[in-house]
């Protein structure tokens, strides 16, 4: 926003008329810089995704969000699916999934999709599929193209060293990379990683106090649970979106698919504590994540007062 102070050597002169001006600004898409490199050394990254036919549950079923604006209202934002470099559907429905158009959300300029995979499976298979955006902005065309994913069949075994990342976003995202108002939107996303996630030591505390003659009594302990969740190998297009965007979300839930996992830990309602650590290895420019999370709701609690 411009904020405009208009000098007023008359006040008097000038006591109804407006000293202060503010205005919308128009925010130009930003250009990042690449690298013109081929790193021939390294493989190119998928996304794995997963669906079940016929299936209900949830877990068994992954689904993946696309959000655009306009800038101004002459923009046009067109979604497309892409498998094998092959253009096989529009996404401007309901067919393999939920479509809102301009004017859907709360403000206006928004338009978004939310791919089934469990839709796409059962209409054209499984394969590799990215999703193409074709937008035209303050008069300039440009095509956006998404990381690719790999749909397969979901089973136990398939989908074994994953986790799956799932938030509920709303309020204001502001940063120096991107800015988006999801006020009153409640917009899924979803990235589901290889990785574990999984309970590490809980935290122990306790309310006391002595009695005349010097023994401790017990008022209230409560045991809160932590997770870790270790990410490897991810690129700078999934990270960044997953650290600067998805973990600050109002609502974040975590699904662990490691089959040797002690829990069975399905959509656990977290809150990230801290960045734990994060490691570059020489010669990849992908890097590895780990991060802690409290429980949302901490409800291990005995109390000997009410």
């Amino acid at each position: 926003m411009i904020v405009e102070e208009l000098l007023n050597t008359r006040p008097m002169a000038l006591a109804v008329m407006a000293c202060r001006i503010e205005s919308e600004v128009l925010r130009y898409p930003r250009e990042e810089f690449v690298v013109d490199f081929a790193f021939c050394n390294e493989c190119c990254f998928q996304q794995r995704v997963f669906a079940k036919l016929g299936s209900t549950f949830d877990h068994e079923n992954d689904k993946t969000s696309i959000l655009f604006r306009q800038i101004i209202p002459t923009d046009t934002i067109d979604f497309e699916l892409i498998k094998d470099g092959v253009k096989v559907a529009d996404l401007n429905g309901a067919t393999l999934g939920e479509y809102f158009n301009l004017g859907s959300f709360p403000r206006q300029e928004y338009k978004g999709f939310i791919l089934d995979w469990q839709l796409v499976l059962s209409i054209h298979g499984a394969g590799c599929y990215t999703v193409r955006t074709q937008l035209n902005r303050l008069g300039v065309a440009s095509v956006v193209e998404s990381i690719e994913y790999l749909l397969t069949p979901y089973t136990d075994e398939a989908a074994d060293e994953t986790t799956r990342i799932d938030v509920v976003q709303n309020g204001y995202l502001v940063g120096n990379k991107w800015e988006f108002d999801y006020t009153g939107m409640d917009w899924p996303q979803q990235v589901r990683l290889v990785g574990k996630f999984n309970k590490i030591k809980p935290e122990y505390s306790t309310i006391e106090y002595q009695n005349s003659q010097r023994i401790t009594k017990q008022i209230q302990d409560e045991i809160k649970d932590s997770y870790s969740l270790e990410l490897s190998a991810i690129p700078k297009e999934v990270y960044n979106t997953l650290v600067y965007e998805m973990l600050l979300a109002n609502e974040t839930y975590v699904t662990d698919y490691n089959l040797h996992n002690s829990d069975v830990l399905r959509a656990e309602p977290v809150k990230l504590d801290k960045i734990e650590d994060m490691k570059a290895y020489r010669g990849a420019r992908k890097k590895h994540w780990k991060f802690e999370f409290k429980a949302r709701q901490n409800d291990t609690i005995k109390r000997n007062v009410r």
